[in-house]
């Protein structure tokens, strides 16, 4: 279900999309989820995902953002097509479930395709987990538009949070992402 209305103030939270989804926490609580989203600046809108109790006397759980896109349509956009994997996942990191919080993160959905040397066109996306000693790492995976395997970079950047993280991948620009896909490689089976 798409939602369409906007907040009057620039900078306000609006709603974005609200999946059919329901989730239930360690704790039997059941929830349901909402992506919501502000403007930061005129090119930069963010995203993350409450989790809202369906009862009574619960608290109310957040992720920190989600994604960080170019514009409110391309936001709508990527939070009309979070997979169900996903929203779970986000569940878990924001306190839901316990243990998600080093499994990966899909940071951003690049809009630029690129090419490598023999013409074959990849999506480009940039993933984080928190390592052990709590700081985000973040790469690049290159899923094909066809047939062929997903490629994936070695750890491109380490930052002390995943906002640091999300913008880092906002700026790539996509002269850097065609020269990481030289460097990428067939990515392991999950």
């Amino acid at each position: 279900m798409q939602l369409e209305f906007r907040s009057s103030a620039a900078n306000a939270p609006d709603l974005v999309h609200e999946p059919a989804l329901r989730l239930t926490g360690s704790n039997g609580v059941s929830y349901r989820a909402r992506i919501c989203g502000c403007r930061e600046t005129e090119a930069v809108w963010v995203a993350w995902i409450e989790f809202l109790p369906l009862t009574s006397g619960q608290p109310e759980l957040r992720t920190g953002i989600e994604t960080v896109q170019p514009n409110r349509a391309a936001l709508a956009y990527w939070a009309a097509r979070l997979s169900q994997v996903y929203v779970d996942s986000a569940f878990a990191r924001a306190g839901g479930r316990s243990g998600g919080e080093r499994q990966p993160v899909l940071i951003h959905e690049h809009s630029s395709v690129v090419h490598d040397s023999e013409d074959r066109l990849y999506s480009v996306r940039t993933y984080a987990a928190i390592n052990s000693a709590g700081n985000w790492v973040g790469w690049l995976e290159y899923v094909p538009h066809g047939v062929g395997p997903t490629l994936r970079t070695n750890r491109e950047i380490t930052q002390p949070s995943r906002h640091a993280i999300s913008l880092w991948a906002a700026h790539l620009e996509h002269s850097f992402l065609e020269r990481a896909l030289k460097r990428a490689r067939p990515a392991p089976p999950p």
